[in-house]
Formats: structure tokens, C-alpha cells, sequence
């Protein structure tokens, strides 16, 4: 059962990776600001129809963007915390601690002929 769940989780990651993938590479379009600035992003959105934005949907889209850079930042800092600590041990028995690094972590070398 446990197994089933983590299958289906990882299927609707890959569909909602799929979907936020296409969204953000295939629908870019631009805009000018009451300032004259350009502002590129993507959503979907129909291509016949020249829809506009307020401020306010700008100044969300910015802070979303924002946002999640920052979880993606945060998760892959995380990440290598995590895989960095699992290549640590540290032995305790003895009066100095000493850190090892354990073998499974890096590849061997290939083997002499």
C-alpha cells in the first residue's frame, strides 16, 4: 500500500512538472508597463486575443516568480546538505573525533588491465 501511494505521487510530480514545464516555456509573451518597461512571462493564453494585465497581476507574478525561486533554492540546498551528511559519519568512541568518508558514496576508480 505504501509502495502504491509513493507511485502515484511520483506519477502526479511528473504530470504537474509536465504541465508547469509547458507552461513556462511554450506560452512567453510580452508586455509594455505604464513605465514603458517590457515585461516578458509566461501563462497560457490565447494567441488571437491581445489580453493585458494590471499592476497588481505584475507586481503577483513577480512575487510568485520570487517565491518560487526561493523554494527551489531552499529544497536544493537541502538536498545537498542531506546528501553531503549521509557521506559523513562520524566515530565517537574514540577521544578524538575522527570523520570518515565512507566508500559507498564516491565510484571507484575503473580497473587496471
Amino acid at each position: 500500500m505504501q509502495n502504491n501511494k509513493r507511485q502515484i505521487s511520483g506519477y502526479l510530480l511528473t504530470i504537474l512538472f509536465v504541465f508547469y514545464f509547458a507552461s513556462t516555456n511554450f506560452f512567453k509573451h510580452t508586455h509594455i508597463d505604464e513605465n514603458n518597461r517590457l515585461i516578458v512571462h509566461s501563462h497560457p493564453f490565447s494567441s488571437e486575443s491581445n489580453h493585458q494585465h494590471h499592476t497588481a497581476s505584475f507586481q503577483l507574478i513577480d512575487k510568485l516568480s520570487g517565491f518560487v525561486a526561493g523554494l527551489i533554492i531552499l529544497g536544493m540546498s537541502l538536498l545537498a546538505i542531506s546528501e553531503l551528511s549521509s557521506c559523513l559519519t562520524v566515530s565517537r568512541g574514540e577521544h578524538v573525533r575522527t570523520v570518515a568518508f565512507l566508500t559507498s558514496c564516491f565510484s571507484r576508480p575503473p580497473p587496471k588491465i
